[in-house]
């Protein structure tokens, strides 16, 4: 339990802070003028947004200028496309990894042997093949 002492330095503590913040704010309101905000409206011209997408069936590359870290094994196959921080060497071939151990376990669907076909290529440019057909129709 506290003791009187205890609770009158706590009520003039309190007390304390209570006129320090009244005359701080006092002070701030009388000795600093409000800023009047003034808004003004700054025109500057537009740039030029063209809205006809680009033909990507021109402009993406050929596929060929990224070759497969992995290929397949067998005519019945798959290709995953992924970014080269997964299809990479080293700390980054962990997918490079999986589909070698894939191919070698030498899996059979429907009495077909089936394999993968690993490519490293940027996230984006991946999924622009793959949106505009430009690839993978073999």
């Amino acid at each position: 339990m506290m003791d009187k002492s205890n609770k009158n330095a706590i009520l003039k503590t309190a007390g304390l802070a209570v006129v320090v913040f009244l005359i701080a704010y006092i002070l701030i309101e009388i000795i600093v003028p409000p800023e009047d905000i003034v808004v003004r409206t700054v025109h500057h011209e537009m740039g030029k947004v063209d809205l006809e997408p680009a033909d990507l069936m021109k402009i993406l590359p050929d596929i060929s200028k990224y070759p497969p870290q992995v290929n397949s094994s067998t005519p019945n196959y798959i290709e995953i496309i992924s970014s080269t921080e997964k299809a990479g060497s080293g700390t980054d071939g962990w997918l490079t990894e999986v589909a070698r151990d894939f191919n070698s376990a030498r899996i059979i669907i429907d009495g077909r042997p089936v394999s993968v076909r690993l490519r490293g290529i940027a996230s984006g440019l991946g999924a622009d093949y793959i949106a505009y057909n430009k690839y993978g129709r073999e």
